[in-house]
């Protein structure tokens, strides 16, 4: 039974093969048609229009539709059919559109136009009403429409006002994508995701969907908004006919395609004035805040603190200018990375921080004031320019450490003893020949015979003992220079060794180089300064280029260490290889 089920099958499938093509290219007629799912519509609403050529299978000619001009045309795609009735092969292939009126008007839609086989093949027309949109009104407006507002409708060049968009409905809807109106005079930046909740317009209760965005206008005029547009499919509620029960519920309805436009806008931006600008203005739009720290106040000197300002407010955030800290005598300044954090708030708009730290290492003991830090911003609410200031400061440095603990001082060096400190006697030794403290020891002495080998080898001594003293101090000399280049070269090859590792530290590899110039030179520096880097490789013969590289180089190391970023991953390993490598070079 299955057997003669599957062939009968067969056969069925063969002869559709066989007969089908037949059928269509006999009975096969070509014909165009153009449909519309309304006739009449508001501006800023959408009309699905569908294009459908019968007769044809599989692929067809995209048609030429007359008359979209006064309309913004999206294309949603195409889809074929073949019906087998008695015997006659119904086939089609659709094309959808979504027409998007511009303007309020009557407008001719077609013909549409299709080339088969070598012939034209034409559709009749269709006319679309289009009306003005229906006023503001809860009921007029419908159950489904967007709406568009800004905060002030003022603004100035850089600073920024909200962009409200807020979709009413009564009636499911998805797939929604949202196009803004876009212009070369200003930027849009969403503040926060979108909220969705009950409200009421008009009398009537909507779900409101509500996305705000930042708008930051670039160039001062007089401009007009456009609207914006919103795509979302809507699945009709309305009883169908022959529903009932569950099976009326969206889920089994089919949606259809829409297109919102919200209401246009004007938006007036103003320039910024000219009187009260300062001359270090950055640009800064909004209500800024500044504030300084230094921790700690009293510190030794060769030590560090470390002084934190901070800018802070609602506006341009981005237009925050890095402080610069002015130069004191005795004081050391390393400068820290600046760090930006934008904020965004729905009610307020954009904001946010910038902090800027300085390592502050004072060379002597004393007071150094650190004076107030400024930053200009314009203020839009009281249309004026202002400033913020910060605190002047005081930074005490304490005397030093004793002897070793100013960075790269060798030990013992520059000390001297106190005036009028008593020493203890200390007894070293005695002398080979004690002294003689008694007439009896004495002796009546015996002539010295000079004659004979004893003579000759008395006259002849001190010449051997002279000859083989200055043989030993020269071969002394000799080991001594082997040895030392013997050190220089394994110093070279242990910095290079280190300094290929991977995750060095700024510490590690400041380390590494320190070490490396001591060895290198003979030296027992305990700290390496930029400064005297640049003296010792001076000293001795390095070219000048090698000794500018490697000062800088020990520069930017020993600042990340004072900026508190010792500990962290640096990636100068690869130069500090080429800097002793270079320094090897101009040795030879």
């Amino acid at each position: 039974m299955v057997v003669r089920r599957l062939k009968t099958w067969f056969l069925a499938l063969a002869l559709t093969q066989v007969l089908v093509p037949r059928w269509e290219a006999c009975g096969a007629d070509y014909s165009v048609r153009i449909v519309l799912d309304r006739s009449k519509v508001s501006v800023g609403e959408s009309v699905r229009m569908i294009v459908r050529v019968s007769g044809v299978r599989g692929r067809s000619p995209v048609p030429v539709v007359a008359g979209l001009e006064p309309f913004e045309v999206r294309r949603t795609g195409t889809s074929s059919s073949v019906r087998i009735s008695n015997g006659k092969v119904d086939s089609s292939v659709e094309f959808g559109y979504m027409l998007e009126p511009k303007g309020p008007g009557a407008f001719r839609i077609g013909p549409a136009r299709v080339t088969l086989d070598g012939h034209t093949y034409r559709s009749g027309t269709k006319t679309l009403e289009v009306v003005q949109g229906p006023p503001d009104s809860g009921d007029e407006r419908g159950p489904l429409f967007l709406s568009a507002s800004l905060s002030s409708a003022k603004a100035y060049v850089h600073g920024q006002t909200l962009y409200i968009l807020k979709l009413y409905r009564r009636v499911p809807v998805s797939d929604l994508s949202l196009r803004l109106p876009e212009s070369n005079a200003w930027t849009f930046k969403q503040l926060a995701e979108p909220t969705e909740y009950e409200g009421v317009y008009n009398g009537k209760t909507y779900r409101v969907l509500e996305v705000r965005y930042a708008l930051i206008p670039s160039s001062p005029g007089l401009f007009g908004v456009r609207p914006a547009k919103m795509n979302l499919m809507v699945h009709e509620t309305g009883k169908r006919p022959g529903a009932f029960g569950f099976f009326d519920d969206p889920l089994f309805s089919s949606p259809r395609p829409r297109t919102l436009s919200s209401e246009p806008l004007q938006l007036q931006v103003l320039p910024l004035p000219d009187q009260g600008r300062p001359s270090d203005f950055s640009g800064l739009v909004g209500d800024f805040r500044i504030r300084a720290e230094l921790k700690p106040r009293r510190v030794r000197a060769g030590e560090s603190a470390t002084l934190t300002v901070v800018v802070q407010g609602r506006g341009n955030v981005l237009r925050i200018p890095d402080l610069e800290l002015p130069t004191r005598e005795g004081l050391k300044v390393y400068a820290d990375r600046p760090l930006l954090k934008e904020e965004k708030d729905a009610r307020l708009g954009i904001g946010g921080s910038k902090t800027m730290k300085w390592a502050l290492v004072p060379e002597k003991e004393g007071r150094i004031l650190l004076p107030a830090l400024k930053v200009g911003f314009f203020d839009p609410e009281v249309g004026a320019y202002r400033e913020a200031e910060t605190e002047p400061l005081i930074l005490t440095a304490l005397a030093g450490k004793a002897e070793g603990s100013s960075p790269g001082a060798q030990p013992g060096a520059g000390t001297t003893e106190r005036a009028g400190a008593k020493q203890a006697i200390e007894v070293l030794g005695r002398d080979i020949l004690p002294p003689h403290t008694a007439v009896s020891v004495l002796r009546e002495a015996r002539p010295l015979n000079m004659t004979g080998p004893f003579a000759a080898a008395v006259l002849l001594a001190p010449g051997l003992i002279y000859l083989v003293a200055s043989l030993g101090l020269r071969l002394r000399a000799r080991g001594r220079k082997a040895s030392a280049a013997v050190t220089a070269r394994r110093a070279a090859r242990k910095a290079v060794s280190a300094c290929r590792r991977r995750n060095l530290t700024a510490e590690e590899l400041s380390g590494a180089f320190r070490v490396y110039v001591n060895e290198r030179f003979g030296l027992a520096l305990g700290a390496l300064t930029s400064e005297e880097t640049r003296t010792i490789l001076t000293r001795n013969g390095i070219s000048a280029e090698t000794v500018e590289q490697a000062a800088s180089l020990v520069g930017e190391l020993e600042r990340a260490v004072f900026t508190g970023r010792g500990g962290d991953v640096c990636d100068m390993g690869p130069l500090v290889v080429e800097t002793v490598q270079r320094i090897e070079r101009d040795s030879r």
